[in-house]
């Protein structure tokens, strides 16, 4: 699988599931990736911003981004998540 898939599929949950211990380096991370956006109080709204970036294209392509259907074997993401933390 390509690694542009991986993370597209992958990158989202595992920002996800670090959240509530990251959101702070999440915001930090947003604001200096995106210095033309307003700057938005709190870090909640940033770090949300943050995880929904690596599907964005994927949406507005209308292509799947889901694991479940892409049809991967089961055990497929818990490499993808490695990978996608490499």
């Amino acid at each position: 699988m390509p690694h542009e898939l991986s993370n597209v599929l992958v990158l989202p949950h595992v920002l996800q599931f670090n959240a509530p211990e990251a959101h702070v380096i999440y915001a930090q991370i947003e604001a200096d990736a995106f210095p033309e956006r307003p700057t938005i109080a709190g870090t909640e709204a940033p770090c949300e911003m943050l995880i929904s970036l690596p599907q964005m294209p994927v949406r507005n392509l209308k292509m799947p981004c889901r694991v479940r259907v892409v049809g991967l074997p089961g055990e497929a993401p818990w490499g993808m998540a490695g990978d996608t933390m490499l």
